[in-house]
């Protein structure tokens, strides 16, 4: 319980330091305000390169444009996302710094916990806050089809239970690979590879992947089928199997692995 305690305030004051926590909240907060933005300014900035029965045909509205940041949610950010974390745990086995905790007889357990918790939560904030900032100028620069704020909170909910299973798979690959460029490599290449198995129905409901899909979905009316709530459920219980697995194989990872 010590080792966790310390390790979640080292953690904290890592994650200021090193500009980790900023770069993820200021990812969220730009995508959120300025994707809105760009496409309110989108058909004025056309005006002048197409006629204008073409430019009246881009009819945005707030749905299209909280559909768009869940794209760049998925996409961009999640490339951003994995950049940034990519050396959670390869940078202190690169550096040394694990010596001094082991030494002190910090559990390993305690670490690889509370990295996973502390940027778990931080990403949470994030999300949320991206997708209300989101929602708040989706609805004042366009009225048209009308966004629910709860559809948008559960939007929220099932993208933060992604990233915490991608917090949980860039930790564990850093237990294996000694470079964060191969960790963030790989965590790329398996997020990439899991999303191209969704059109796989037989394995849909048991990919991270299909969280992005149900989130879509929500604000299309489609979480009202009884189908839906199956589906959710059924992922989300193999996500959170998916998060302790890839948690427990780091702690047997770094228990075994040499430090010095």
């Amino acid at each position: 319980m010590k080792s966790f305690k310390a390790y979640v305030k080292k953690e904290i004051i890592e994650g200021f330091r090193s500009y980790r926590f900023l770069v993820l909240l200021l990812t969220m907060v730009i995508f959120a305000v300025l994707n809105p933005l760009m496409l309110k300014l989108l058909p004025i900035l056309l005006a002048g390169q197409f006629p204008e029965e073409i430019t009246q045909l881009f009819n945005i509205t707030q749905f299209f444009a909280v559909q768009n940041y869940i794209k760049d949610i998925s996409q961009i950010i999640n490339i951003v996302v994995i950049l940034t974390l990519m050396g959670l745990l390869v940078d202190e086995r690169q550096n040394k710094t694990l010596v001094f905790p082991y030494s002190k007889g910090v559990l390993v357990t305690g670490i690889i916990t509370g990295k996973s918790i502390v940027y778990s939560v931080v990403l949470l904030v994030c999300i949320f806050l991206g997708f209300c900032i989101n929602y708040y100028y989706s609805s004042i620069l366009f009225i048209e089809e009308p966004v629910n704020i709860i559809d948008v909170l559960n939007v929220a909910c099932l993208f933060s239970i992604y990233y915490i299973f991608i917090v949980s798979l860039i930790i564990c690959l850093g237990s294996f690979l000694k470079k964060k460029l191969f960790v963030g490599i790989s965590s790329l290449g398996i997020s990439f590879i899991l999303s191209g198995f969704k059109n796989i129905t037989n394995l849909r409901n048991f990919l991270p992947s299909n969280l992005i899909t149900l989130a879509e979905n929500i604000l299309i009316n489609s979480s009202t089928d009884q189908s839906y709530t199956e589906s959710m459920i059924i992922t989300i219980v193999a996500v959170a199997l998916y998060v302790v697995v890839l948690n427990l194989t780091a702690i047997y990872r770094m228990n075994k692995v040499e430090i010095i």
